[in-house]
């Protein structure tokens, strides 16, 4: 197996609620992102653990399923996690977690990250979910260090869940020792404002890249998207769609961005334009299906949806003020 691109984190349960129903869906954004990554036709994989469980057994059978390549490391003692996923009045997303406390993602293993290196993939994408116990995290800079020696992007996407840390300081320091290892930060704005305590998108950007990012990727629904890096901004407003449900619509980004971004050292503004484009499309496809896994469009789906909608016209970005 040789992977372009490696997803470490978490691989998750969700239980969507649908009326009295519970739909039950393999999720966890880096398995999320390996899917994506793997219908655009990228050769990706995940790793990550699971508990010796039913849950466990199912995500490892549901990988087979849907084509992608893992490392799983099944751990015994803890739990595979699970998210009961409901909507409110306004179809905003809530998430309840079991169990609330350590989990199997949190127990990936320096044995586990050395399989990951054998694979000398070209990017690493990860996230804040695997070290919300507290654990791990230093190898895992460790392990950040040798990638960007080695000339690996380092794709970092918070995926934040307050619930599952130990409030919001707990939240914010794993967070920063992570972002000093990241090439690439893809978030959303209210998770941009949250994690830098910035009020406008420019001063949180900034933030960020003093801590020696190159590229700054923020998405907000309807508001489009925007790349930032030290040459400026650049926005995308949004592909207007009959939404559905937003689970995997920011990990349908990170994917479309991911392929193109990976063994590149510093994209042009060109082909930032190209992956905020093809990001918002992504996004706007996941948002007409139900759940994450599910959601991810095929490389010919999302060429399709671009002709139909950009007919006539280059892409709908425009460059804004320097950052």
């Amino acid at each position: 197996m040789r992977a372009r691109v490696v997803c470490i984190g978490e691989a998750i349960i969700d239980l969507i609620v649908r009326g009295r129903v519970l739909d039950v869906r393999v999720g966890g954004a880096p398995v999320n992102l390996a899917v994506g990554l793997t219908r655009l036709g990228v050769d990706a994989c995940f790793a990550g653990c699971v508990g010796n469980d039913w849950y466990g057994r199912l995500i490892e059978s549901s990988m087979r399923t849907l084509g992608v390549a893992s490392f799983l490391e099944k751990v015994c003692g803890v739990p595979t996690r699970t998210a009961i996923v409901s909507h409110d009045a306004r179809r905003e997303r809530r998430f309840e977690f079991v169990p609330s406390g350590p989990a199997a993602e949190n127990a990936i293993s320096p044995a586990l990250l050395r399989r990951v290196f054998k694979e000398s993939p070209q990017a690493l994408a990860f996230g804040t979910i695997p070290f919300s116990q507290g654990r791990g995290i230093q190898g895992f800079e460790r392990l950040l260090r040798t990638a960007g020696r080695r000339g690996m992007l380092r794709f970092f996407d918070p995926n934040v869940r307050l619930s599952l840390f130990d409030g919001i300081v707990h939240l914010r320091r794993t967070f920063e020792s992570l972002v000093g290892h990241a090439d690439v930060v893809r978030l959303n704005a209210d998770e941009l404002r949250l994690l830098t305590r910035r009020r406008t998108l420019v001063s949180g950007a900034n933030s960020i890249l003093k801590r020696g990012a190159i590229l700054l990727l923020v998405t907000d629904g309807a508001k489009g998207s925007w790349a930032i890096d030290r040459d400026g901004v650049l926005h995308c407003p949004a592909f207007k769609v009959h939404t559905r449900d937003t689970t995997g619509c920011g990990d349908a980004f990170s994917a479309a961005s991911l392929a193109l971004l990976a063994g590149q050292s510093r994209p042009n503004r060109e082909t930032l334009a190209r992956i905020l484009t093809e990001g918002n499309a992504a996004g706007a496809l996941a948002a007409l299906k139900v759940g994450g896994t599910d959601s991810m469009p095929s490389r010919s789906t999302l060429r399709r949806f671009l002709n139909a909608r950009l007919r006539g016209g280059g892409a709908p970005s425009q460059s804004i003020a320097g950052a």
